[in-house]
């Protein structure tokens, strides 16, 4: 009888994970009210992010592994596809788009212009940066390098400052702190031609500033550019979206390869419902990774 106790168990914990055969129904972790269950987890996290943006400030992150160099390589990566000259990173226009995000940080702002007048260019010329061209392109909340330049390129605009051959020289600022209530992070890209063309940087000079910067990825994955905050966002919805997401489709492939093997035909459990479920929460994952924007 014990034996037997024990099968019926088994068999009981089996069909959460595989169809029944006997009954024609799907794995019970493909039911609906799972499908609510796994829903909630992302309404629970969302009101809970909210919450805490509102009673801490701060305590809500986003890490990335975004670096200067690799901005640097990738924006003229880009320029060279287009047959365009690579651009020289400036150190004054470096230290003005730094400026430029410290700014943003204290005003609580994103914008080319702030809410005060303060325009792009006073950070460059405060930087002692004579120019005859200047251009501005910024990014907030991306985590890799790649994936801002792709921003940039995919947007008219800022692919035109980006591929403009009115520049000579650009600078980078990749920089965290708080703004609405989040820990972000801010990038900020200047563009100049100086209007005296024998002060662009030199490829030594270029260099000596990169090595300054010290930028390392680690073999873990975690840039020096992180930020010091308690919780990353994107991180805890990547983990807990891919685990889930993970979970059911293996479940789905599992119901799939049971029904062959088993020489069933079809499970009854509403297959276009699951389906549209599943779309719509692939959708959800997609607009929650893509949380960065450009401007």
């Amino acid at each position: 009888m014990k034996d037997l106790a024990h099968f019926k168990e088994k068999s009981l914990m089996k069909h959460h994970f595989v169809p029944n055969k006997d009954t024609k129904k799907r794995a019970r972790l493909l039911h609906h009210k799972f499908f609510y269950l796994y829903s909630s987890v992302f309404v629970v996290l969302f009101l809970l992010i909210n919450v805490s943006k509102s009673v801490k400030p701060g305590v809500l992150g986003y890490s990335s592994e975004i670096t200067v160099r690799q901005l640097l390589d990738d924006t003229n990566k880009e320029r060279d596809r287009s047959g365009k000259k690579p651009l020289a990173i400036n150190e004054k226009l470096s230290k003005a788009a730094k400026l430029k995000a410290d700014y943003m940080f204290a005003k609580n702002f994103w914008a080319h212009t702030a809410p005060d007048g303060t325009q792009p260019w006073e950070f460059v010329l405060q930087e002692g940066y004579d120019y005859a061209y200047a251009g501005e392109n910024l990014a907030r909340n991306f985590y890799y390098s790649q994936e801002v330049v792709d921003a940039w390129m995919n947007s008219p605009s800022h692919k035109e400052n980006l591929l403009s051959e009115n520049y000579d020289e650009v600078g980078f600022a990749v920089e965290n702190g708080v703004l609405d209530g989040y820990e972000t992070t801010l990038v900020v890209q200047f563009f100049g031609r100086p209007k005296n063309t024998a002060a662009i940087t030199t490829k030594s000079d270029q260099e000596r500033y990169l090595n300054s910067l010290n930028e390392k990825v680690s073999t873990m994955g975690v840039s020096t550019k992180t930020t010091s905050s308690v919780i990353d966002v994107p991180s805890l919805f990547r983990y807990v979206a891919f685990t889930i997401l993970g979970f059911v489709l293996a479940l789905f492939i599992l119901d799939i390869y049971y029904s062959r093997t088993r020489g069933v035909d079809k499970f009854t459990g509403h297959t276009s419902a699951h389906i549209m479920v599943l779309l719509v929460t692939m959708f959800s994952v997609y607009i929650i990774f893509k949380n960065g924007h450009i401007l």
